[in-house]
This record gives structure tokens, C-alpha cells and sequence, in this order.
């Protein structure tokens, strides 16, 4: 099931749910408040990945010594 980010409209805390795609929009509780005037809330998905050697500083891809995989010491 997908997890979703909602926003108590009572006191601004955000919280997560696991909740079915049918369920998101329904009435959800504050964990913090108790109040019921939540909303579901814009969330951004993480990125992840590895990064190409084009992301990497320019001294990584110059092989500076005290590089080693990427991470510039």
C-alpha cells in the first residue's frame, strides 16, 4: 500500500499514513491534535540513484588524490 503525507489544517503538523488508493482522500485523525480537519498534502519523492561522473565535483574526475568513489575527503 502507498504511503501519503497529510497536513492537519488545526495545528500544521504533517504526518504519514499507509492508506489504500481508494482511502487517501477520506478523513483521517491527527496523531498530534486529534482533529479531523486534515488534508492531503503535496509531497516531493525522493530521488535515488547513483550519481554519473558528470554530478560528481570537477577534482573527482580530475582523480585528485583523498578521492575514492566519488567521495572527495
Amino acid at each position: 500500500m502507498p504511503i501519503y503525507e497529510y497536513q492537519c489544517e488545526s495545528c500544521e503538523r504533517r504526518f504519514t499514513a499507509i492508506r489504500s488508493m481508494k482511502d487517501r482522500t477520506s478523513p483521517l485523525t491527527c496523531e498530534s491534535c486529534g482533529s479531523d480537519r486534515t488534508a492531503l498534502a503535496f509531497s516531493i519523492p525522493a530521488r535515488v540513484g547513483i550519481a554519473t561522473v558528470d554530478q560528481l565535483p570537477s577534482a573527482c574526475r580530475r582523480g585528485v588524490p583523498g578521492c575514492q568513489g566519488g567521495g572527495c575527503n
